[in-house]
């Protein structure tokens, strides 16, 4: 997976696949607890 073009490695969180091309892909949910997640990180570093 990558976030503003660098590499991020996520461990430990299931992954499906998808029914039509075998992809592996994250439910909606888990992408919206690792993007707060995300964002809760980036949110110190706007206000210095």
């Amino acid at each position: 997976m990558t976030v503003e073009g660098k590499p991020v490695v996520v461990e430990g969180v299931e992954q499906g696949r998808c029914p039509m091309c075998r992809s592996r892909v994250y439910r909606a949910v888990v992408l919206e607890a690792l993007e707060g997640v995300m964002r809760a990180r980036r949110l110190p570093e706007a206000h210095a």
